[in-house]
Parts: C-alpha cells; structure tokens; sequence
C-alpha cells in the first residue's frame, strides 16, 4: 500500500509544480546573477548525486 501512497504523492507533487511553473519563473527572474549561478550549481551538483544513486541503485544492469 505504500507504493501507491508514493505514487500519489509524486502525482501532487507534480501537479503543484505545474501550476507553480510561473511563480518559479517570477522567483528566477528576480534573482541577481551571483543567485543564478548558486542555484544552478546546487541543481548540477543535484542531479550528479541523483545520478550517483541510480547508478548505485541498478549497477551494470542491461
């Protein structure tokens, strides 16, 4: 039952990031360049670690 539970959740979590698409672009827009370059570093360094897990988590597998 707790993977349906996750399921769901990710769902809502999709669903708020869509209708909060144009507030995120407002916040993004608002930030000075040295934000911008932090915020795309921590994003980077996010999805290498990201990365890092899925590689972990599935080895060599085809």
């Amino acid at each position: 039952m707790s993977d349906v539970r996750e399921v769901h959740r990710a769902h809502q979590d999709a669903t708020i990031a869509v209708k909060t698409d144009l507030q995120r672009r407002r916040e993004l827009k608002a930030m000075t360049k040295p934000e911008l370059i932090d915020y795309i570093v921590r994003v980077e360094n996010s999805l290498a670690a990201l990365s890092d897990r899925i590689d972990h988590a599935y080895g060599d597998e085809p």
